[in-house]
């Protein structure tokens, strides 16, 4: 099949591998300015080398400090569905669903299901560890039934939290 875009021959989901790269890194640029953007001279504490590579593709020429250890807003490579396994685990286990002080971490890849994740990093030339998931049968099955179930749990997770953190009046 040929790219909806371009009609280069298709990589992922009807995309070439240069516009998959492009509307990934698009969706990642959205993710960093909706968790708090970062600013000129911030030190970012990055441990993984795919996650520093995104980065500094992605701050083209943005003045920021990347360390491996010590202080610095922490970089994770955080995706959808990791965020959607640990909600889920606090909800069926009844402990709190959103965090009673958060420190200021940046999820770099939670705009991204973990299939996107590792199609782009295998694009970008990298490999990823595919990680086990508690809930991912479950998600798989209600995925097959209703099309874009992750990204809609997302959505509701993220205003469930905004309301959660807010203080009682």
């Amino acid at each position: 099949m040929a790219c909806h875009i371009c009609a280069q021959e298709e990589y992922y989901s009807g995309s070439c591998r240069s516009c998959f790269v492009k509307g990934i890194e698009k969706r990642i640029r959205k993710t960093l300015r909706l968790q708090g953007s970062i600013d000129r001279h911030d030190t970012l504490l990055i441990q993984d080398l795919f996650c520093q590579h995104v980065i500094q593709t992605i701050l083209h020429g943005l003045p920021i400090t990347i360390v491996q250890q010590g202080a610095g807003m922490p970089i994770l490579p955080w995706t959808m569905d990791d965020e959607i396994d640990l909600f889920l685990d606090r909800l069926f286990n009844n402990q709190p669903l959103a965090p009673a002080t958060e420190r200021r971490v940046i999820k770099l890849f939670l705009g991204l299901t973990d299939k996107e994740y590792e199609a782009y990093a295998i694009a970008k030339g990298f490999t990823t560890i595919v990680k086990e998931r508690k809930y991912a049968s479950f998600l798989n099955e209600l995925e097959q039934r209703h099309k874009e179930t992750r990204y809609t749990l997302i959505k509701t997770i993220d205003e469930l939290q905004k309301v959660l953190r807010q203080p009682s009046k």
